[in-house]
């Protein structure tokens, strides 16, 4: 929407958002507010360089050009000379880069703000084998005809099993700037990728090709997968609605169960565990200390494909190596996740 804007195909309306989209907080909407924004988007960033995250306005005010308001020198303080009775004073807030109204203030709130398209993008790739020391190509394509004007994710790849070589978009103008690689060690590579018109997208079309080094024997399907963890997942329609996105390995058996490395790992605060069943079925996700001890227990009826559970490292009480077992009717399996201080 902001590059829409700034190319004049379809101009931001409020004053709100413009200033909204001034990401870099000149007064001005430029190409330059996209890229600050787009390194926030991809995980390079963890803030804004030169702006807030939120500003404050005085809801009183009165914009003199509205078409022009991130501009203006509009009041973010109100000041009371003498408070000597109770008072409202109301102000309108605005999240940075957040020009279609989709923040949710509360990060702990559990409402879906956004419409969503009953479309999705769908992606995959093949399955293919591999031994230790080979170099890997993986194309990863457009599995289903669609049209959309962006898309973004987050790519992961079982750093036990992988090394990252190269990572290569398919689209015309797609660049190393439409990824990001802040997070590679822990074996995340993000993606945001838009244009001002529509894109169709035809089954088969490339998106990007991953070039992988083989740590151990074994299997795509065993070790890469796209989801949320960092950027999140999603696709624009053509009305600006959100699509999700989908990600399938072709070849892989339909009744296997997956259980991936948790991402981002080693970790801090917080990690995505995630896995893939065959249908809709009960599973059992047990989380625990080197003595066995169980620290955390997720037993529900998860859906068919790909499943992640974000674990907060608080919800855990300890730090150092832990282990979490996927347990989902006769399969069962283990991989180590560590905490760190």
């Amino acid at each position: 929407m902001i590059q829409r804007h700034i190319l004049g195909i379809e101009k931001l309306t409020s004053p709100y958002k413009l200033i909204a989209a001034d990401v870099n907080k000149d007064q001005k909407i430029t190409a330059s507010d996209l890229t600050e924004l787009r390194k926030l988007i991809l995980g390079i960033v963890s803030g804004f360089s030169t702006n807030e995250s939120w500003r404050f306005i005085d809801k009183m005010y009165n914009f003199q050009d509205m078409a022009n308001a991130q501009a203006e020198s509009f009041p973010e303080i109100y000041n009371v000379a003498n408070l000597n009775q109770d008072m409202t004073v109301n102000f309108t807030s605005i999240k940075i880069g957040d020009v279609n109204g989709n923040v949710v203030a509360n990060v702990n709130a559990n409402a879906n703000v956004e419409s969503r398209s009953a479309q999705k993008l769908s992606l995959s790739t093949d399955n293919q084998s591999f031994t230790t020391g080979q170099l890997i190509q993986v194309p990863v394509q457009i599995a289903e005809n669609a049209e959309v004007t962006g898309f973004q994710f987050t790519v992961n790849f079982d750093t036990e099993l992988f090394g990252l070589e190269s990572v290569n978009g398919g689209f015309i103008g797609m660049t190393d700037n439409n990824f990001g690689f802040s997070k590679l060690s822990e074996g995340i590579v993000t993606v945001s990728y838009n244009k001002d018109q529509a894109i169709e997208l035809a089954k088969g079309n490339l998106v990007f090709t991953l070039t992988l080094k083989a740590k151990d024997n074994g299997l795509v399907s065993q070790g890469l997968w796209i989801d949320s963890a960092l950027t999140p997942a999603e696709a624009y329609a053509i009305d600006n609605t959100v699509m999700d996105i989908d990600f399938n390995v072709n070849g892989r058996s339909s009744a296997s169960v997956v259980l991936y490395q948790n991402t981002p790992n080693p970790f801090k605060a917080n990690t995505m565990i995630g896995f893939d069943l065959p249908n809709a079925m009960n599973a059992k996700v047990t989380i625990y200390d080197v003595t066995g001890k169980a620290l955390k227990v997720i037993n529900n009826t998860f859906n068919k494909g790909y499943n992640s559970i974000e674990i907060n490292r608080n919800e855990l009480g300890s730090a150092g190596v832990l282990y979490y077992t996927l347990e989902a009717g006769d399969f069962k399996a283990t991989r180590k996740m560590v905490v760190i201080e």
